[in-house]
């Protein structure tokens, strides 16, 4: 299987160079080959041919280059040598490798090839995968840090004691077992692991070879069109030239630019396939499929998995760019890896991928393939784990600027979720969390469960409190303690001193951060906590509720105790004819919900005073505000459009929606000029309204038009809204003028393939607003399912791909 090997000598040598100051960085070695005089012709006729980076799996190495040549260095076997050998040549030891050039056709040429993988016999799929990289590092720097200690060198013993290591001695350290148990025959006799090779060639066939007699196991034919299943192909080719593709259509394909095979998750047992084509990225996941097509073929499948990373970089027409250095001086820029595993990165082991967009991929022990973008530094070219005293378990990266900069994954976040998260032990229930701008600092209103020991009655127009009195086996209700207090942002610590505790039975139902006509700033407005509360004590008596208006204020901190520089000063707190259910500002006024009531208060010398009133429909509990126009939600009669006259003080109705409907939660949607009303309601559906009073069913404009509804599958409870973030030079301004509507749910939503769709009717004229998660699944289309479906409407697929790109650059939220 073997055209031709030859055994090539390996010196590694000590370099006289000075130790101090400390060596912090060295380039990788240059192995300079002999090839045969055939070869060696080849490689000067062409001019262009130069080496991709070499691929390294102990004891396996291989080489490729540009003139279809791929040989392979192993790592030979061989005694010790003898002492008195060593003696004379201290500084100075052979290590033979073998050079081979396996039988693989030249042709098609070979695009990319990915790290040779070790894997254990025993599983019939790539299980268990992992490189054999760092076990050979493990051996070498332990003797290059021995030998730094003692400048003379190294005795005989102490050098035949590091090259061979003692007799009789493990290779690694044995397991302590306990002496109860004996370990079983087939722990103790670890097997030989098997090792393979991916190959890419320019007609589009991906092939798997076992290494080293390079027999193909796996033959995956247009492996750039993107395929959802990649399938063993290898069947009735039993010699590889006989895969290769058409010469025509090696024009329409794709170009494969790199490839990486790891193994990730718990024990690296999900082996994953990364593949660079031209400006997109593909992630395979294998899986086990027994076939029956050969015995000596991998009984395995890969899927495609979907993500949002993007590759392509919009180019603003007219631009040209610059030629590199390396271009200017007549030669080829290197080609960079943007995959690059790591291991135990603070506890994390994945893939960062490089480029425009970086992103973290980690397959934790719970199996979720978690994907996180670090947009925070720009592009990055270069990246690489980094282990230090003052950097544990870090990493290092160099930026678009030309910047090193060394990191470290942050201690407090949790990286197995959708979104980074950190957890803050509160001891309590958290309900309303707000932020206020000025102090920098979050007001949240929790509750703790306590037990309930009396009950109020009413004696005519007095209330009284009945204790309860039981034996010690009763079992007492239980009831909400409400309280609010303010959070540090910088240390995640409640501020002491900070804790307004609510009435006994009194419950927070809003609370809300609010813009309110103040003389004491310059811009006539100024920020408060308010609150809104609900006093309920049963039946019999009547339910009253209060506002509460908090101030956050600076005062001089308590010796020791930093954050007790923001202190709550309530400037309002009256008792109300009914429960507050909702607030709102507009137009710097404070605008609250009473039951069905809506009142328009002006915060003046610590008091409100009336400025305006509605009646509503029945219960009012969530209103929102843009300028002066507040919308509404009913808990059965759907929303209502408010609009407040500061000429004339009224507050009227200007639109509402005819149909009862169960509302959860309202929120606007900012499109440049256009305003649309986000609704979600009790069956688990998104609705769109607008007010059109030119459109004949909006009677004029006294109904609210729904112009959008789909099926989430999950109560919506809350939404927000966040700017754009900037797009490309093409559509700055348009971006400018448009929000995010993002919405949270009570559960997480259910997969999308139990979603059921269905069809709309033809005379009803869907519109105006497209799922972007249908959408989304374009990416995961191959490359004809994408020409054939952009063909039909009259696109193109590049164009559709810059469309996706450019709207999840606007949307990103990291």
């Amino acid at each position: 299987m073997r055209r031709s090997c030859c055994s090539i000598p390996l010196s590694p040598c000590y370099p006289i160079i000075p130790l101090i100051p400390i060596v912090l960085s060295l380039c990788y070695p240059i192995l300079s080959l002999c090839y045969p005089t055939a070869h060696r012709d080849a490689l000067r006729t062409r001019r262009s041919c130069c080496s991709i980076p070499l691929s390294l799996c102990y004891p396996y190495g291989v080489i490729p280059l540009l003139s279809h040549i791929i040989p392979m260095l192993s790592l030979c076997c061989f005694p010790p040598a003898p002492l008195a050998a060593q003696r004379t040549r201290r500084s100075c030891c052979s290590i033979p490798l073998s050079l081979c050039y396996p039988i693989i056709p030249l042709i098609p040429m070979v695009l990319s090839l990915c790290y040779p993988y070790a894997v254990i016999p025993c599983y019939p799929m790539l299980s268990q995968c992992y490189p054999i990289i760092p076990m050979l590092l493990s051996h070498i720097i332990p003797m290059l840090s021995l030998l730094s200690h003692s400048p003379s060198g190294c005795s005989a013993d102490e050098e035949e004691l590091l090259l061979y290591g003692a007799s009789g001695a493990p290779c690694s350290p044995a397991r302590e077992e306990p002496r109860g148990r004996s370990c079983p025959e087939r722990e103790s006799e670890s097997p030989d692991p098997t090792h393979w090779c991916l190959v890419a060639r320019e007609g589009g066939s991906l092939e798997i070879y076992h290494l080293p007699e390079w027999r193909l196991v796996f033959l995956v034919k247009n492996f750039p069109m993107g395929q959802r299943v990649l399938v063993d192909s290898s069947f009735g080719h039993p010699v590889p030239g006989a895969a290769a593709s058409e010469p025509g259509r090696q024009g329409e394909l794709p170009m494969v630019k790199e490839l990486l095979l790891v193994g990730l998750g718990h024990r690296r047992a999900r082996p994953y396939l990364l593949a660079h084509v031209d400006q997109e990225l593909l992630i395979y996941e294998a899986f086990s499929h027994d076939s029956q097509l050969g015995q000596n073929n991998l009984k395995v499948r890969f899927k495609k998995v979907p993500h949002n990373i993007h590759f392509r970089e919009r180019k603003p027409k007219g631009s040209r760019k610059k030629p590199d250095a390396g271009e200017e001086l007549g030669g080829p820029r290197p080609r960079l890896a943007r995959f690059r595993p790591f291991q135990d990165i603070y506890g994390y082991s994945g893939v960062f991928i490089c480029g425009p967009c970086p992103h973290w991929l980690l397959v934790t022990s719970r199996g979720a393939l978690r994907l996180h973008p670090m947009s925070i530094d720009g592009a990055v070219d270069s990246f690489a784990p980094f282990h230090n005293v003052n950097c544990p378990k870090g990493f290092l990266y160099f930026n678009r600027q030309g910047e090193l900069r060394i990191s470290v994954l942050p201690a407090c976040l949790s990286y197995d979720a959708p979104w980074p998260v950190r957890k803050i032990p509160l001891r309590c229930t958290p309900h309303y969390v707000v932020y206020h701008l000025e102090s920098k600092v979050y007001a949240v209103a929790t509750s703790v469960i306590n037990s309930c020991t009396r009950i109020p009655r009413m004696t005519g127009e007095e209330k009284e409190f009945e204790s309860i009195e039981r034996d010690d086996r009763y079992v007492h209700p239980q009831q909400e303690a409400f309280s609010i207090q303010l959070i540090s942002p910088v240390s995640w610590e409640t501020i002491p001193n900070t804790r307004i505790d609510l009435d006994e039975w009194e419950h927070v139902t809003c609370m809300k951060t609010v813009s309110l006509r103040s003389e004491e700033t310059v811009s006539g407005l100024k920020g408060y906590v308010a609150v809104g509360t609900c006093l309920m004590q049963g039946e019999e008596v009547t339910c009253r509720g209060r506002i509460l208006i908090l101030d956050i204020i600076e005062v001089v901190p308590e010796p020791g105790l930093p954050l007790t520089k923001n202190k709550f000063k309530v400037l309002y707190e009256k008792e109300q004819k009914g429960p507050v259910t909702a607030l709102c500002h507009c137009a710097g006024y404070l605008v609250s919900a009473i039951g069905q009531k809506i009142f328009l208060w002006s915060l003046k010398d610590h008091d409100l005073t009336g400025m305006a009133f509605i009646d509503t429909q029945l219960y009012i509990h969530r209103m929102i505000s843009v300028k002066n126009f507040i919308l509404a939600a009913d808990l059965m009669k759907s929303i209502s459009l408010l609009r407040y006259q500061e000429e004339s003080k009224t507050l009227s109705l200007v639109s509402r929606d005819a149909k009862p409907l169960e509302v959860y939660s309202v929120d606007f949607m900012v499109d440049s000029t256009q305003l649309g009303f986000l609704v979600s309601d009790r069956d688990q559906n998104l609705l769109v309204y607008m007010y059109l009073p030119e459109a004949k069913e909006s009677l004029g404009g006294l109904r609210l038009l729904r112009r959008a509804d789909f099926h989430v599958g999950s109560r919506v409870n809350v939404f927000w809204r966040t700017r754009c973030r900037g797009g490309g030079e093409r559509r700055g301004s348009a971006w400018d003028q448009r929000h995010v509507t993002w919405f949270g749910t009570d559960t997480s939503p259910p997969s999308c393939d139990t979603r059921h769709v269905t069809p709309i009717p033809c005379d009803t004229h869907p519109m105006n607003v497209l799922d972007g998660e249908l959408l989304g699944r374009f990416l995961l289309l191959s490359t004809m399912e994408r020409g054939e479906l952009a063909k039909k409407i009259g696109t193109t697929p590049e164009i559709i791909l810059d469309d996706l790109l450019e709207i999840d650059r606007v949307t990103a939220h990291f």
